[in-house]
Formats: structure tokens, sequence, C-alpha cells
């Protein structure tokens, strides 16, 4: 019985936040990966030396690129723990800055490598 409450609301949450491709709705995992990357993206020395000679403009622009990058690249790859981080509102917070972390150094570098040309 313990097993059936536990698993209830996961398969309910589940449910209710499918896409049609199977994966957790886009629209729900996208935005909290954006926020996580732009928290984790001030916090990384390159960003911030690079920031120092870039203007206002030309930085928004790089951090919505590679924190698009990331929210793209990390949503792609959601695993099943991912997904049940995501939806149990405890480990929500956790779960994103795992992912965005982990496709953060890619992104950086692709865009930051590219704002020069």
């Amino acid at each position: 019985m313990k097993k059936l409450a536990f698993l209830l609301p996961l398969l309910l949450s589940a449910c209710a936040t499918l896409d049609g491709q199977g994966g957790i709705s886009q629209a729900i995992v996208k935005p909290l990966l954006e926020n996580e990357c732009k928290g984790q993206l001030n916090d990384r020395k390159e960003w911030r030396v690079v920031s120092l000679i870039l203007t206002a403009q030309k930085k928004a622009e790089i951090e919505q690129k590679i924190c698009g990058c990331v929210s793209e690249e990390a949503s792609q790859n959601i695993t099943a723990e991912n997904t049940v981080g995501l939806i149990n509102p405890n480990t929500r917070t956790q779960t994103a800055a795992t992912m965005a972390a982990q496709s953060l150094g890619g992104c950086v570098k692709r865009f930051i490598t590219n704002s020069g040309r």
C-alpha cells in the first residue's frame, strides 16, 4: 500500500506533464534550466572576465544564447531520474542545477569562442 501511495502521485504528475513526444514538457523544463544557467554562468570566472570587455547589449545577447543552448541540450537529455527530480518540488531546484551544470561548460566555450567572430 505504501508503494502505491508513493507511485500514484508520481504517475499522475508524470502523465500531466508529458508532452506528445513522451518527454517532460519543454514549457516546464526550459525556464527552470535557463534560470539556473544564468546563476551558474555568473559564477564562472571565464564569463566574468569576458563580460568585462562586452557591451551590456552584447553580454545579454551571448548570455541568452548560452542559456538557450543549456536549456536545449539539457532538456533533450532528460533521464527518468531527472524527470522524477523535476516533478518532486523538494528536488526540483537541485535537479535543474545538476542538469544545467552538465551542459554549461560546452555551451560557454561554444558561444564565447564564436562571439569574437
